[in-house]
C-alpha cells in the first residue's frame, strides 16, 4: 500500500487536503480544530517560501500524510534554525514507512535552505510518537516546554 504513495512539496492548491489531514492530528491531540484558523495559518506561512518547508504524501490524489517545519533564527548561534510544527500520517499507513519519509524529506529542505539545525516538540503521553522520532535520530533534550496565551 505505501509504494503507491508519492511525496511531493506542498503548493497552495494544497491548503484543504492539509487542513484536513491537520485536523486528524489536532484531533488526536485533544486540541480545538478551527479550520478557518488552520487554513489563514497555511496562508500567512506559504506566502514566503523562505519560512517554510512542507511535504504532503499523496494516495490516490488525496493527501494521506504531511510534515510542515517552518524557519527561525537562532541568535544564540547567528543562524536558521527549523521547527517542525505538525507532523501526521493517516492511521492507517502508520507504521508503513511514509512518516519517516515525510520526516527525512522536510530534514533535507531545511538542511538546503541552509538550516544549521531542527527540532519539534510532541506530547509528553505520545509514547509512540516519541519512539518513532527517536529511531529516526531525533534525541530528548532538556529544555521544558512552556506556552502562554498573549
Amino acid at each position: 500500500m505505501a509504494d503507491s504513495i508519492t511525496l511531493r512539496p506542498a503548493e497552495k492548491t494544497d491548503i484543504e487536503g492539509m487542513i484536513e489531514i491537520l485536523s486528524e492530528l489536532l484531533t488526536l491531540e485533544n486540541e480545538v480544530v478551527d479550520e478557518a484558523a488552520i487554513g489563514r495559518g497555511f496562508e500567512m506561512l506559504m506566502n514566503d517560501p523562505q519560512r517554510y518547508c512542507i511535504y504532503i504524501a499523496e494516495q490516490d490524489g488525496k493527501i494521506v500524510g504531511m510534515c510542515q517545519a517552518q524557519s527561525l533564527v537562532s541568535v544564540d548561534e547567528g543562524a536558521r534554525v527549523a521547527y517542525v510544527e505538525n507532523m501526521i500520517v493517516k492511521g492507517e499507513l502508520r507504521s508503513s514507512g511514509v512518516g519517516a519519509k515525510l520526516l527525512s524529506a522536510v530534514e533535507d529542505c531545511c538542511r538546503a535552505s541552509g538550516h544549521i539545525r531542527i527540532h519539534l516538540l510532541v506530547l509528553e503521553k505520545n509514547q509512540g510518537g516519541i519512539k518513532f522520532y527517536s529511531r529516526n535520530g531525533w534525541k530528548k533534550d532538556t529544555h521544558v516546554y512552556m506556552d502562554k496565551e498573549l
